[in-house]
């Protein structure tokens, strides 16, 4: 019987976590230029890690939707929850998941009926 100590599940999962982020870096490099042309590196790797931790505070867990949430992040600004009370309330409602969550500011910001 093969055992996994948790020492060894957590440096999985960071190897997980950081082969996300590189990604991350990559998508936003080329998919959102003009946002991230003055960035450095090292910036953008500090505003995605950041984004995660907020995604996951918000209860946005799954590796999709803390992508549509970085997205929205650049595209609505860092802090578009705090400066606008349906969004905050919308990421606060504990009656969503997380995709539900995104679905509903994707309506909101976009007027999209899902449909």
């Amino acid at each position: 019987m093969l055992t996994i100590r948790k020492e060894q599940l957590r440096e999985l999962e960071q190897c997980v976590l950081d082969e996300f982020r590189k990604r991350m870096l990559k998508q936003l490099r080329e998919g959102f230029q003009e946002f991230t042309s003055q960035m450095s590196d090292e910036d953008l790797n500090l505003f995605v890690k950041s984004g995660i931790k907020k995604a996951q505070s918000y209860g946005i867990l799954e590796v999709g939707d803390i992508e549509y949430f970085l997205e929205f992040l650049v595209t609505e600004g860092e802090d578009f929850e705090e400066k606008d009370p349906r969004a905050k309330e919308i990421l606060s409602n504990p009656q969503f998941d997380g995709e539900e969550k995104l679905e509903e500011l994707d309506i909101y910001f976009n007027g999209l009926d899902g449909d």
